[in-house]
């Protein structure tokens, strides 16, 4: 369609012609935007004469003077800089306009005139919508550790020409494609593999593009976060209260460990027969008895993989109990003969063994140590104490008894 010279209202359908080009065009502040344009032949169409290709912003009236005219190829009006990038011999009005605002989005009709031939096309127009748009960070979903995966960054390209210039904190030195789409726009693109890692976790990609304009450079960036699914990593375990624990006291042993997702958490016991579960929470607690003594560790798993933490030593801390005292040899020994004396307890930390003796008279301290050697004397007692910071305990007490000498009598006395 087109129409001559005047308003919107004069427009008529002249030989069913047309002018085709985009119906919507979306652009980047800061940019260039290209805009094919191609007219039909019609009777009267001279290449010989002068052409002239005439655009009007928002409403089609191409009278002289006229505020909506922008563009004439005369150079008598160029509000924009258009650039005239088709040859209207070959009936080819295609344009660039530069250096994008939100000021030029709107609605454009063209127009050209060849000689007596005048032609406005009222309802072939283009819109153009020009945004502050950034770059798109491409990452594949469901991020898992020793993946190797492809980043992209990509960003409209409405001027080829001048592609903008992609960069973030990747390499510096990755690929800059531009392609054409499907739809006959452009896109400019960097790409990189990464082999991913937990630390690549909570990492942030940043992609800037810089159009290059006519006398500055408009950067829009963009960010995103790396969520990557990893192992437990650093499973450790702790014991409070730490050193020797004191019986009946409460113990909390914790487990620690760094994954994603969060680890399901497994306490273990060592035992003779293998590892006994005990608990399946990040924290285990009990009361402290000689029965819990031993190795404990604890194991974080999730759907990546699981990890052992080293083991942590419950030592019960008592005082001493089942004290007691033996000899050597043991039963009769003759009067005057040496013997050894041992003493054992169950204490933790290990008791200090002191050994008295009881006489006829008096008691006495004889040694210390777990064994004493003494010589017997008939009606001699010993026995031993053991003692630690948390108490002590007396052993019950040893009789030395002596040999009896067999005694003959001769047949013949009187």
């Amino acid at each position: 369609f087109f129409c001559f010279t005047g308003a919107f209202s004069h427009c008529l359908d002249l030989h069913n012609a047309h002018m085709q080009t985009l119906k919507q065009i979306d652009t980047l502040i800061g940019s260039c935007v290209d805009v094919p344009c191609i007219f039909d032949h019609m009777d009267g169409f001279d290449s010989r004469k002068p052409i002239y290709a005439i655009w009007t912003k928002n409403r089609p009236e191409f009278g002289v003077g006229s505020s909506y005219v922008i563009f004439n190829s005369s150079g008598s009006v160029n509000t924009y800089q258009i650039e005239m990038t088709g040859d209207l011999r070959t009936r080819n009005c295609s344009i660039r306009i530069p250096d994008l605002t939100t000021d030029h989005g709107d609605q454009y009709y063209f127009r050209f005139e060849n000689g007596p031939l005048k032609a406005s096309f009222c309802k072939d127009i283009f819109r153009l919508t020009v945004t502050d748009d950034t770059p798109t960070i491409n990452v594949p979903s469901d991020l898992k550790e020793h993946q190797s995966v492809t980043v992209t960054c990509s960003v409209s390209t409405p001027c080829p020409h001048s592609p903008p210039q992609l960069t973030w904190n990747l390499q510096q030195d990755s690929l800059r494609q531009t392609e054409k789409n499907t739809d006959g726009t452009f896109t400019t693109k960097i790409q990189e593999t990464i082999t991913l890692s937990d630390t690549h976790d909570g990492n942030n990609i940043s992609c800037s593009a810089r159009y290059p304009v006519t006398d500055k450079s408009d950067i829009a960036e963009t960010e995103v976060t790396l969520s990557v699914s990893y192992a437990p990593k650093d499973t450790s375990a702790s014991i409070r209260p730490s050193g020797l624990v004191p019986e009946d006291s409460w113990v909390d042993l914790s487990c620690y460990s760094r994954a994603k997702p969060p680890p399901k958490i497994t306490w273990f016991k060592n035992s003779n027969q293998g590892p006994i579960k005990v608990s399946e929470k990040e924290v285990y607690g009990f009361s402290a008895t000689p029965t819990e003594e031993g190795d404990y560790y604890c194991e974080a798993t999730n759907e990546l993989g699981s990890e052992k933490s080293t083991s942590i030593c419950i030592d019960i801390s008592d005082a001493p109990r089942n004290t007691s005292a033996s000899i050597s040899p043991s039963g009769l020994v003759s009067e005057g003969s040496w013997v050894e004396l041992n003493c054992s307890s169950k204490a933790n930390p290990p008791p200090r063994f002191t050994w008295f003796k009881k006489g006829p008279e008096r008691l006495t301290k004889a040694a210390t140590g777990i064994f004493h050697k003494v010589k017997f004397t008939q009606g001699d007692q010993y026995f031993c104490v053991a003692s630690n910071k948390l108490g002590k305990q007396k052993s019950s007490p040893i009789n030395l008894r002596t040999k009896i000498s067999p005694v003959f009598v001769s047949p013949f006395s009187c």
